[in-house]
């Protein structure tokens, strides 16, 4: 219902920086910039599915392959979440204040710490101690946090100010079914097609995160071909 309500909130026209800066406020109003913006909101719905997926399976990864508790890998899962997760979002805001000064700043430090999620998820999918895979867990946390915590400022920069409301709505809704539906809807049909063997969960997982993985370049160079293209039509 806040989803649905947030499609109807327009906010009212004010002075800001970008009516003082006429090319920036065409931007705003371009239609170029529309496939551009869909491919972010799509880009940080595929990041749901990782972060969900990760939540939702790892724990049962643990419990299945090494015969690890609840309590303990809930314990150790929860502190790696609450460092990393929360490291990775504070190095990412202190990163993006530096990197924002470029055109594409912020984008293209998303999409660089892509690199560390795909790199994590290969090596939970080749290790053999569960310690190993507790660090191959902690290195994707940390780079999730980066496309988490710099999403809203990465949507809100190309989106007038009328329309931050309908904006952050189908954000919302998108990463909602992206990430709770799509997710373990392919969890689901990876275990079932590679078998029942303790080791398919891990293998599934690291499946997903890697096709979630292409997305990542799309918007970034969307973003540069669309911009490229609305420069040259001044």
């Amino acid at each position: 219902m806040v989803i649905a309500l947030l499609f109807l909130v327009a906010e009212p026209p004010r002075t800001s920086d970008n009516d003082r800066i006429p090319i920036h406020g065409r931007w705003l109003r371009s239609p170029l910039r529309r496939p551009a913006l869909l491919l972010k909101i799509a880009s940080f719905g595929a990041t749901a599915v990782v972060t969900y997926n990760y939540a939702i399976w790892l724990p049962s990864v643990f419990v299945r392959e090494w015969w690890w508790t609840i309590g303990e890998i809930g314990g150790a899962y929860g502190i790696i979440v609450l460092c990393c997760g929360a490291g990775g979002m504070l190095i990412a805001g202190a990163l993006g204040n530096v990197v924002s000064v470029h055109r594409h700043g912020l984008l293209t430090l998303v999409t660089t710490s892509t690199a560390g999620v795909v790199g994590g998820a290969v090596a939970l999918g080749v290790v053999s101690e569960p310690v190993a895979a507790l660090g191959a867990a902690a290195i994707t946390m940390f780079c999730l946090a980066f496309p988490i915590g710099l999403a809203p400022a990465i949507l809100l920069a190309e989106v007038a100010q009328d329309e931050r409301g309908r904006v952050v709505a189908l954000g919302s809704l998108a990463i909602t079914i992206l990430g709770l539906g799509a997710g373990p809807t392919c969890m689901a049909a990876l275990e079932l097609h590679l078998g029942t063997a303790p080791q398919t969960l891990r293998s599934a997982l690291v499946a997903t995160t890697a096709a979630a993985a292409y997305r990542s370049p799309l918007p970034l160079l969307a973003s540069r071909f669309t911009t490229s293209r609305f420069v040259q039509e001044q």
